[in-house]
């Protein structure tokens, strides 16, 4: 009698732990599908933004090559105009009688002469360009550094590897482990 209900009793616990079995895969499956469902609808979406931020970073370096081509360009006038003022001085050194021995000292000369407040217009001038250029390329790292935060970078971890475990779970087949 007593051996008939411990039988009885394995055989129900048995049949209870082979229903729960069936359950909790199916309930894992449910879920895997699930998350699968979500992943792909999301990936239209993460592919835009990828494309997106592809597009606004050539552009970007778009803008960077323009105004790195404006600069050469600017710096180039500018020694143009030195050496001709420079060319201009020695000239009027040759026909004066006191030309300088050097191309250095003709320079330097046609700095002290009176380009000095032009030299230190234009050096002003490009320490301010580049100033501001890295300024706004620290503000620019610090801002998308906020918005990654904003935008719930930290939550799109969490999301990621929740989903990764619980994807560990149902490939091994054991119960999906619940975070809080």
């Amino acid at each position: 009698m007593e051996r008939a209900r411990l039988r009885q009793s394995l055989a129900e616990e048995y049949a209870a732990v082979q229903i729960q079995r069936v359950y909790q895969g199916h309930a894992h499956r449910l879920v895997f599908w699930r998350l699968l469902a979500v992943s792909r609808q999301n990936a239209p979406a993460t592919k835009v933004q990828r494309v997106y931020r592809g597009h606004l970073a050539r552009r970007g370096l778009r803008v960077m090559a323009a105004q790195l081509e404006a600069a050469v360009f600017l710096q180039s006038v500018y020694r143009g105009h030195l050496a001709r003022v420079f060319q201009r001085v020695w000239r009027k050194g040759i026909q004066g009688g006191s030309a300088p021995r050097t191309p250095l000292e003709g320079l330097q000369r046609v700095v002290r002469v009176g380009d000095t407040q032009a030299v230190r217009r234009a050096t002003v001038t490009l320490q301010r360009v580049y100033r501001g250029h890295r300024a706004r390329s620290a503000v620019h790292g610090l801002l998308q550094g906020l918005m990654i935060g904003f935008l719930g970078q930290d939550m799109q971890v969490a999301i990621e590897s929740e989903a990764a475990i619980r994807i560990q779970a149902l490939a091994r087949g054991t119960g999906v482990r619940r975070h809080q």
